[in-house]
């Protein structure tokens, strides 16, 4: 933020006073404006429009009438995803591994993280001499990757296009960066029901996505499987595409069933 911030202040010491807030509220249920300038040791006038600044953007709330400020819909949203992360990250592990075993390629768990997806748990495999790099805890354009193709294919063109306001990154010679051409993507990617990555990440891997489904029959993950692209071809895509779907459909259930909530798909 610069000097024409409505927190005022540098930039930075904006952004660590907002932080500093947040983790606030995990000891006390509500603040108002004196106790964030007492925490802060900020003037009464900053704090204020600290506050309010968090509370536009949804990381705070105020009850009508009241002065105190409470958590707010964005950051129980963070929160929410982050815990949903972890626990599926957990139902699926023992899935990644036997895929893993099955088919002696890497398997990926990418999650969407606006215009990037961001690897949660990856299985590598060990027996071939040429491996495809493990990517566990690392992001990737979303438009270089199939579980990325896979997971913004059921988004609208709109939201899609705000998500790459700067434009889509070309990482290879055969990522898809006109807009145009990436949403015929997209659209071919949502009426086949998976995604494929034909050296779009990286040059001579080729990979293959499928969803992970919510009881709601959207996507909340994606289960891919990478590999250098002499052992990926059209014919073993076919393949491997129904056991996908088969661990797809386990990782689901084992989810919500930790959860305590029927994996049965339910109208919207």
């Amino acid at each position: 933020m610069g000097k024409d911030s409505p927190v005022g202040g540098s930039g930075l010491g904006s952004v660590t006073n907002a932080l500093r807030l947040l983790s606030l509220l995990t000891e006390h249920p509500s603040i108002r404006v004196v106790d964030a300038a007492d925490f802060l040791g900020i003037a009464l006038s900053t704090a204020h429009r600290l506050l309010s600044c968090l509370r536009d953007e949804g990381f705070l709330q105020q009850a009508n009438g009241s002065r105190r400020y409470t958590v707010g819909p964005e950051t129980l949203r963070i929160a929410r995803h982050f815990a949903t992360q972890h626990t599926l990250e957990h139902a699926a592990h023992h899935h990644l591994q036997a895929l893993c075993r099955d088919l002696n390629e890497t398997v990926n768990l990418q999650i969407l993280l606006g215009a990037e997806v961001l690897c949660v748990d990856a299985i590598a495999e060990t027996s071939h001499t040429l491996h495809v790099k493990h990517i566990a805890g690392q992001r990737t354009p979303a438009n270089a990757s199939a579980a990325g193709k896979l997971l913004l294919s059921v988004l609208d063109p709109g939201e899609v296009r705000a998500r790459f306001r700067e434009g889509l990154p070309a990482l290879t010679a055969h990522t898809i960066a006109d807009p145009d051409a990436f949403q015929q993507e997209l659209e071919a990617v949502r009426n086949r029901g998976y995604a494929t990555n034909i050296e779009e990440g990286e040059e001579g891997v080729y990979a293959v996505a499928v969803a992970i489904m919510d009881t709601r029959q959207r996507p909340m993950a994606a289960l891919s499987v990478a590999s250098p692209a002499t052992r990926l071809p059209a014919a073993r895509v076919r393949t491997i595409v129904p056991q996908l779907r088969r661990a797809s459909s386990a990782i689901t259930a084992e989810f919500f069933a930790v959860q305590g909530v029927s994996a049965e798909p339910r109208g919207v």
